[in-house]
Formats: structure tokens, sequence, C-alpha cells
């Protein structure tokens, strides 16, 4: 995967993506990429909310 130490002003350097059932993504994505997540759920969200991460990036 390639990598980046910063990025230039106005470009995205994330995306959200809205998933039925947020477990399966996370492990799924996870397999796929490599990637580690952190669940950063609000503690009055219903919703689940993961951020995703490449050898701690």
């Amino acid at each position: 995967m390639l990598e980046r130490d910063g990025y230039p002003a106005g470009v995205p350097c994330w995306v959200d993506t809205g998933q039925p059932d947020p477990e399966a993504a996370v492990a799924f994505y996870g397999d796929l990429f490599a990637w580690e997540f952190e669940d950063r759920t609000p503690s009055d969200s219903s919703q689940r909310y993961f951020v995703a991460q490449l050898r701690g990036r």
C-alpha cells in the first residue's frame, strides 16, 4: 500500500462508509488490507464508528 507523510491542502485523506454490519466490515477489510481498527463510537451514539489504521497510521 502506498504510504504518505502528508497531503496537499484540500486533498481528502479519509473515506467514510456506512455498513449494515460494521463488525463484518471490520473483519473483511482487516483481512483484505491488513488494517487494524479502533472503535471510536461515541458513548451517546447508537451507530458504530471505527477508524482503520495500517501499522499504527
